[in-house]
């Protein structure tokens, strides 16, 4: 009997280590799983000092764009910034744009869009400390469409992009830099 009793301790001695050391690695397994800052995935975009600064005060906004092989139109509906190369026909999905639109929080299309970035469709998102929402479009180009809605104002910014497929990713950076640097005026 006594003999039994000396065998069980190391043996339940042994099953405790083991239950403690298994409880302790799925506890830093599942630490290691969670995010440590924020749930919105970020992207860090860095604006080159020597892009320039387009400021529009009738509707009270600015950023910044490359001085390289950019053009910035205002439109009736919004402004456009295009990328161009004498060498590409404009209509060509090699060159990109991106169509930046301010529309009024309050108004019917306003009310629509905020509806419409709480689907599905839209996947909530951040570009350094601007929360956004992006979808991805269908089509022969690459096109994305952003959604900038500040809490603080009652006007959104609805940024339409189109991408070539064969540069995607280097204008995507570029356009996310762009869309990083705009701001609202005071």
């Amino acid at each position: 009997m006594n003999n039994k009793k000396q065998g069980f301790i190391p043996l339940a001695l042994l099953i405790a280590i083991l239950v403690v050391v298994a409880g302790g690695g799925a506890y830093y397994f599942v630490k290691q799983k969670q995010p440590t800052s924020s749930a919105l995935p970020q992207q860090t975009t860095s604006v080159p000092s020597d892009w320039k600064i387009y400021r529009n005060e009738k509707y009270g906004f600015e950023f910044k764009y490359p001085l390289k092989n950019f053009n910035v139109n205002e439109g009736a509906d919004g402004i456009d910034v295009s990328e161009y190369n004498p060498g590409k026909n404009p209509h060509d999905c090699y060159l990109a744009s991106l169509f930046i639109k301010i529309i009024q929080k309050d108004s019917t299309e306003g009310q629509g869009l905020i509806q419409q970035t709480r689907t599905t469709i839209f996947t909530l998102s951040s570009l350094d400390k601007k929360q956004v929402y992006m979808r991805n479009n269908s089509g022969m180009c690459a096109a994305y469409t952003t959604v900038y809605i500040p809490q603080d104002k009652n006007m959104l910014a609805e940024f339409s992009i189109s991408l070539s497929s064969q540069r995607e990713q280097e204008q995507k950076d570029i356009f996310d830099s762009i869309i990083d640097s705009f701001s609202f005026l005071e």
